[in-house]
């Protein structure tokens, strides 16, 4: 099995569990000891918008795993660009995600060994 991995979230909280089901697997990678990054990515940087209310949509919200993954020391990414096509900023994304734009994000993607796309 590979010690790090690289989950690319390219889904929105709403109308899929592709996200949800990400951030289950790096949770369940950590434990398995292995390394997992999860960047989020076009429609998938919307699972870091504070404050969606799960109630809304009888599900968990992706801020509980990723603040489950934040807590354990799991890095989270968003991508810039994706964000400000959205309509939003960095002041709207939960404290635990890092914001960052292509240009520094694609040396480190180069880098990651595997890379799992939801």
């Amino acid at each position: 099995m590979a010690e790090k991995v690289c989950m690319m979230v390219r889904k929105a909280p709403i109308g899929s569990n592709d996200a949800l089901e990400a951030f289950r697997l790096s949770l369940g990678l950590f434990v398995a000891d292995v390394e997992a990054t999860v960047v989020l990515v076009g429609d998938g940087v919307l699972n870091a918008v504070r404050h969606l209310d799960g109630q809304e949509v009888k599900r968990p919200t992706p801020q509980e795993y990723l603040q489950a993954m934040a807590d354990s020391g799991l890095s989270i990414w968003a991508v810039e660009e994706d964000l400000v096509a959205r309509g939003l900023s960095e002041a709207m994304v939960e404290d635990f995600v890092q914001v960052v734009g292509w240009e520094r994000l694609a040396p480190m993607l180069e880098a990651e060994p595997l890379i799992w796309a939801f």
